[in-house]
């Protein structure tokens, strides 16, 4: 096994014995999608199924049932003959994501009854650690920090299914994140737009954090496309 599988498959034992959902199958899904979303395992990755069951201790029927719960999320995909690979967006896949995540989110901010002290405190959170990973140069942090900002944010919608689909959905955007040259560069920009956004709300001015957001979501899926590489097939 090489020194980078040997790393993400430690990781992966290591969230598979965290709490998670009730069946199998499910609890081993929850970790590879938890992996994807954490930057370690990049677009294209290939995830060898015998490595994984061992690891996880599954039978290869358990694992194929987690690789198709993924592969229906848009995370994983089967290739013939080849095996098990981290899947690679193209542009109307970024396009897909950033204006649902633009419909969503937008919508969240603009929530009738606004954000609880609590809701407040883990946006805080979330822009602390995200301030905090970029002074120390760690762009992975720092990527993480701002998927959880934007999961907090969805969360005031009050929706357990909206959590469920923004967490599989976030999990398809970080593998966006690594078309960028600099991703510390890319994070770090938004840092403090993410920052005036939880001000806005603390001013109880919902309706301005909801416009800031769709400008914000509107440059990074441009800064996004623009790095993307040209699809030799156009």
């Amino acid at each position: 096994m090489s020194p980078n599988v040997a790393g993400w498959v430690a990781e992966l034992r290591s969230r598979a014995t965290a709490h998670g959902p009730a069946s199998t199958a499910d609890r081993a899904a929850a970790a590879l999608r938890a992996l994807i979303a954490d930057g370690h395992l990049p677009p294209g990755t290939q995830v060898p199924e015998q490595v994984v069951a061992d690891a996880l201790q599954l039978s290869r029927n358990t694992l194929r049932e987690a690789f198709r719960l993924l592969a229906g999320e848009q995370l994983l995909e089967h290739k013939v003959n080849r095996g098990v690979f981290v899947c690679q967006l193209d542009r109307a896949d970024i396009v897909d994501i950033y204006a649902t995540r633009t419909f969503l989110e937008c919508a969240a901010l603009r929530s009738a009854d606004g954000p609880s002290e609590a809701q407040l405190a883990t946006l805080d959170t979330a822009v602390a650690e995200a301030r905090r990973a970029r002074d120390a140069g760690e762009g992975t942090a720092m990527g993480s920090a701002d998927l959880a900002f934007h999961q907090a944010v969805m969360a005031l919608a009050g929706s357990s299914r909206l959590d469920a689909f923004i967490t599989s959905l976030f999990a398809q955007l970080r593998l966006a994140f690594h078309v960028m040259a600099d991703p510390h560069a890319f994070h770090a920009a938004y840092v403090e737009r993410n920052a005036d956004i939880l001000q806005l709300l603390r001013d109880g001015d919902q309706a301005a954090a909801s416009a800031t957001m769709h400008a914000y979501l509107h440059d990074a899926c441009e800064q996004i496309l623009t790095a993307l590489p040209e699809d030799p097939s156009d």
